[in-house]
């Protein structure tokens, strides 16, 4: 609870910084910000709770990758590793007005897990323990939604990933196949 905390405070820090020092004049990021060559990078807080990129390759379509580590909330995936990379196409924009750009996105990738579950679980009907897995790949198919600043170059977003994985354990052949959801909510600064 405490990382969690701790996380959500840096995180704050870091966008108040970005937006003090932000151009007042309106627009001036709001167009490019999905132009094509752009680079973005900030932290996501969440399952995964880590670092993320962003690289727009068109204005509607984007490439984004993660790595960080499952928080406590999730029992399976406790303390993972994850490390992932997603083509993203925003086919959606919700608002073009007041402050920010805001369009909803979906999306299609792979990702792999290190260090993967050695967790006990307590819910109903599933109580024991989840054994270690030293690793796992898989497919997640993020959708969410991003809203650009237009004062800053800034992007915020929140994305749900409905993901499958297959588990392996001592270099064997596959243990366990799981389906699980991931969400996270994050920022990034989009770089010149």
């Amino acid at each position: 609870m405490r990382k969690a905390f701790g996380i959500s405070v840096i995180m704050a820090a870091m966008l108040s910084v970005i937006l003090v020092a932000a151009p007042a004049d309106a627009g001036e990021y709001g167009d490019a910000l999905g132009t094509p060559g752009k680079v973005g990078a900030g932290i996501t807080i969440g399952a995964p709770s880590g670092v993320t990129a962003k690289y727009y390759l068109t204005q509607s379509q984007a490439l984004g990758f993660h790595v960080g580590g499952i928080p406590f909330f999730d029992q399976l995936f406790f303390g993972s590793l994850s490390i992932g990379g997603d083509y993203l196409l925003e086919f959606f924009e919700i608002t073009d007005a007041f402050e920010f750009r805001m369009a909803a996105y979906v999306g299609g990738g792979g990702l792999v897990l290190f260090n993967v579950g050695g967790t006990r679980i307590y819910e109903p009907g599933l109580e024991g323990f989840v054994p270690y897995y030293d690793f796992g790949f898989g497919a997640r198919f993020p959708g969410g939604v991003n809203a650009q600043l237009k004062q800053a170059p800034v992007e915020l977003f929140v994305e749900i990933s409905p993901s499958i994985a297959l588990l392996f354990r001592d270099g064997q052949a596959p243990d366990m196949a799981v389906k699980f959801f991931h969400a996270a909510l994050g920022a990034r600064y989009y770089f010149n």
